[in-house]
């Protein structure tokens, strides 16, 4: 195919991952990152008190209505917490309720043999013990729910590849520092029909 080349179909050393969701302007760090870069060089808790110390301050200027003024503009002091522009691509989910990672075979035919399937982890936060994984080897945990492998999930009419797809229900996700780690993986099908669990992709 005359554009095979640029759009990467079936390649065997590259694929190509799009954030829907990028609006491709600049966006605020958020409190999770905010913290979780303290966190990582282990700050968090100097900066979690130095914050709260400059805020509470903040708060009695500004009841008794003596906040400090710029030595320069004369602008009245500003609020300490501030969340400047990320540099790094982020998106913070709210008020979802449910969300699924899918994969599916080439987009312009439907294979014979399923090649690739979407993988998860489900990481403790505190402790870093694997919680759960999930994929067509075991499509959901005892322990977590919420989460589930489906295959097969369209009308048959209206589908050409075989979707693959793990669903979160995030309700039942919260109140818990877990990590969770999307994988995409390849069927090891070399030489017969049947389907066993492969490399990653």
């Amino acid at each position: 195919m005359r554009n095979a080349r640029a759009r990467a179909i079936e390649s065997a050393d590259e694929r190509t991952v799009h954030f829907i969701f990028n609006p491709g302007n600049k966006v605020p760090v958020t409190p999770f990152t905010k913290k979780f870069s303290k966190m990582m060089d282990g700050s968090l808790e100097a900066f979690e008190n130095e914050e709260n110390t400059a805020f509470t301050g903040y708060v009695e200027r500004y009841m008794e209505e003596t906040l400090n003024e710029d030595a320069v503009t004369g602008a009245p002091e500003v609020c300490p917490i501030t969340f400047p522009e990320n540099n790094f691509f982020e998106l913070e989910l709210a008020n979802l309720e449910r969300l699924s990672f899918s994969v599916a075979d080439n987009p312009f035919f439907k294979a014979d043999v399923a090649k690739y399937y979407p993988e998860c982890h489900v990481i403790n936060g505190d402790t870093g013990h694997v919680m759960a994984t999930i994929n067509p080897f075991k499509k959901s945990s005892q322990q977590l729910t919420s989460l589930s492998y489906l295959d097969n999930f369209r009308d048959e009419k209206l589908k050409i590849n075989d979707d693959r797809k793990i669903k979160f229900e995030l309700e039942n996700l919260k109140g818990s520092g877990i990590m969770i780690l999307l994988t995409v993986r390849t069927f090891d099908n070399r030489g017969e029909k049947g389907i066993k669990e492969g490399a990653y992709d």
